[in-house]
């Protein structure tokens, strides 16, 4: 007997209530595969929505941060202690005179800082830079005041982030010359 004439009498062996049984389970997983496969999809574009509002959040997230964050610190300044220059800030300082500027007034700053601590030597640096050495510059040193004027027009930017470059690079020198002064 072959295998085809086996499997006929095999199916008509099998009665009614076995065959309504195979046709159900037959059924049953038919049902399932297509809902696996309807739920798929709609988890799939479920995840795509969530994915696109999760990135929409995160980038207002970071925009908030951002403007909480840095209120009082300029962008020419990287968020770490001591303050360095961050990439735009160095940028600024290779594109101007700024390091020039501040090391003709390291001495001048010395005998108002002697015996401070960093953190006074750098708020000190800061606003001198933006007070003594701008005035000085409109008033003495008009060539440096123009080239620093003109670059913070030309980059859309304050005038105050191009003269706390200055007052880092200040702070920088007279830290340094007061290190020499001790050893």
């Amino acid at each position: 007997m072959s295998l085809k004439e086996e499997g006929k009498e095999v199916m008509l062996a099998l009665t009614t209530t076995q065959w309504l049984i195979i046709a159900g389970i037959l059924l049953t997983v038919g049902t399932i595969i297509y809902r696996t496969g309807e739920w798929k999809g709609t988890l799939g574009s479920a995840l795509s929505t969530v994915k696109k509002k999760v990135e929409a959040l995160e980038q207002k997230v970071d925009k908030i941060y951002d403007r909480f964050f840095h209120i009082g610190i300029s962008h020419v300044f990287s968020a770490q202690s001591p303050l360095s220059l961050s990439d735009f800030g160095k940028k600024i300082a290779h594109e101007t005179n700024t390091e020039e500027i501040a090391h003709r007034y390291i001495e001048k700053v010395i005998p108002y800082v002697r015996g401070k601590n960093d953190y006074e030597v750098q708020e000190f640096c800061f606003a001198y830079a933006d007070v003594s050495i701008l005035t000085d510059l409109r008033e003495h040193h008009h060539n440096d005041f123009n080239v620093l004027s003109l670059y913070a027009y030309n980059n859309a930017i304050p005038l105050d982030d191009v003269m706390r470059v200055i007052g880092l690079f200040l702070r920088e020198g007279v830290l340094a010359s007061l290190k020499k002064e001790k050893e």
